[in-house]
């Protein structure tokens, strides 16, 4: 049985590589193969004396996934703005039917596969004509919503979710990152 999982974030920087770096890690200690899928990329960082695009290399520095990166993470951008503006910039086009593609051979091949989105749901990939949302239900996958333990996740989180009934995506669970022990973040889970 097949099992995917797509990570939304209420926002970038939220920590959806981090979360999907701890369920990779979960099913590798129950000695599953996962396969990790970044479709689109933004940002580069030096991971051991070579530049990669920041989410891949992360997961590549706590899990020894060896599977071409044009095939996990075929549209890669260096700079760190929105999949739209970077596209623009850097002029290179993305290409739904290779996201999808792409999507499907690592599908076939591995039990278990987490894709992560880039930024929050309304982000847009292709400008004005298709976002994270869209993309989720292309792949037809349900979600775990990443958010921050801090001040103003409350309205994120809801912005979110009723932005995800709205297009009928399923969120599996809300996932809390960065909690500090502080009053606040303990009022925002509840």
């Amino acid at each position: 049985m097949k099992k995917e999982i797509f990570i939304i974030g209420t926002d970038t920087n939220v920590g959806k590589t981090f979360v999907s770096a701890l369920i990779i890690k979960a099913l590798l200690k129950l000695e599953k193969e996962p396969a990790y899928y970044k479709p689109i990329s933004s940002g580069y960082k030096l991971f051991k004396g070579v530049n990669l695009p920041e989410d891949y290399g992360y997961i590549k520095s706590i899990y020894n996934f060896n599977e071409n990166i044009d095939l996990v993470c075929p549209f890669r951008f260096r700079n760190p703005v929105s999949p739209h503006l970077a596209s623009k910039i850097e002029k290179k086009e993305i290409d739904k039917n290779i996201i999808m593609s792409n999507y499907y051979k690592l599908r076939e091949k591995y039990d278990y596969l987490i894709v992560e989105g880039c930024g929050g749901i309304a982000v847009p990939l292709i400008e004005t004509s298709y976002y994270v949302y869209n993309l989720i239900k292309d792949l037809k996958l349900n979600c775990f919503l990443v958010i921050k333990a801090g001040v103003g996740t409350i309205n994120h989180t809801l912005l979110t979710v009723n932005y995800a009934r709205k297009y009928k995506i399923k969120i599996n669970g809300i996932i809390v990152n960065r909690y500090n022990g502080e009053f606040y973040e303990d009022d925002n889970i509840k």
